[in-house]
Order: structure tokens, then C-alpha cells, then sequence
């Protein structure tokens, strides 16, 4: 007789990508949470998608023009 250990099932029953992503949507929360409020808004606006700055007044934006 041979004792066979039992095969171990993963905590999370999702794909890796899916909590890689879940875990960076969370740390991105915490990082806004952190900030000071005129800190977060200028890190919303410079990552934000904003058309306007595919024009001449792109440079008015935080994170200048593209």
C-alpha cells in the first residue's frame, strides 16, 4: 500500500490574470486613497483618456500633449 497525499486545490478558482488584475485595481485604490486630493486629481487627469490633448491645447493638461 502507498499513501498518495491528496492533490491540493488552489485557493482562488480563476484564472492568474484575473486576480494579477483584481490585486493592481486594489493597489491602485489605495494609492488614490493615499494621496492628497489635489495629488489624486492630478494623477486622474494625467492618465485619464482625454481627446483634447490629440489637439493644440493638449499642453493645457496634466501630462502635456501626446
Amino acid at each position: 500500500m502507498t499513501s498518495e497525499l491528496p492533490s491540493r486545490e488552489p485557493v482562488f478558482n480563476v484564472p492568474r490574470v484575473v486576480v494579477a488584475m483584481l490585486a493592481l485595481i486594489v493597489a491602485v485604490h489605495v494609492l488614490l486613497g493615499a494621496l492628497p486630493e489635489a495629488g489624486e486629481s492630478w494623477l486622474v487627469l494625467a492618465l485619464a483618456f482625454i481627446p483634447g490633448r490629440y489637439g493644440s491645447a493638449g499642453i493645457a493638461w496634466p501630462g502635456g500633449a501626446l
